[in-house]
C-alpha cells in the first residue's frame, strides 16, 4: 500500500494537468508485479488518470515517446534475469544502437518487486531505471 501511495506520488508530480494519461508496463514471473500493476491502475483510475496496463513486451517500445508518463514495474526471475513477459522488451531497450530519440522525453518511473535476500535483488528494475535515466548510454 505504502509503495503504491508512493507512485502515485511520482505520477501527479510528472504529468501535466491537461494530460493524466499514463502507461505501466510490467513484467513479472509470478504474477506479483502484474498484480502490484492492475492494482496500481486501479488506483490512477481513482485519481482521475486514464492509465493503460500491459506486460512489457506486449507494447510497441516505438511508441514510447508518445507516452506522457511510464511506470514501469518489474521483478527479477533467476539469476538476475529479466520475466519472460518483458524479455524481448528489455532485450530491444538495452542495445547500444538504440536510437536516442527512442526514449528521450519519456517520463517514467522504476518499481521492483522482488526478495531482498537474494543477491540480485531488483537488479532488473535498477538495471531498467539507469537505462531509462541515461537513453544515450549502453545499459
Amino acid at each position: 500500500i505504502q509503495s503504491t501511495f508512493l507512485l502515485l506520488i511520482i505520477a501527479h508530480q510528472f504529468v501535466s494537468l491537461v494530460d493524466f494519461r499514463a502507461l505501466i508496463l510490467f513484467g513479472t514471473q509470478t504474477g506479483t508485479a502484474e498484480d502490484f500493476a492492475w492494482r496500481l491502475t486501479g488506483e490512477l483510475e481513482d485519481r482521475g488518470f486514464h492509465p493503460q496496463c500491459l506486460p512489457m513486451s506486449s507494447y510497441d517500445l516505438g511508441q514510447l515517446p508518445k507516452e506522457p508518463l511510464v511506470l514501469s514495474v518489474v521483478a527479477t526471475t533467476g539469476e538476475g534475469d529479466a520475466p519472460a513477459n518483458m524479455a524481448s522488451a528489455w532485450d530491444t531497450l538495452k542495445r547500444k544502437d538504440l536510437p536516442r530519440t527512442a526514449l528521450s522525453g519519456t517520463r517514467f518511473a522504476v518499481f521492483g518487486c522482488g526478495d531482498s535476500s537474494y543477491s540480485k535483488y531488483n537488479i532488473v528494475a535498477r538495471r531498467l531505471d539507469l537505462r531509462w535515466a541515461r537513453p544515450r548510454l549502453p545499459p
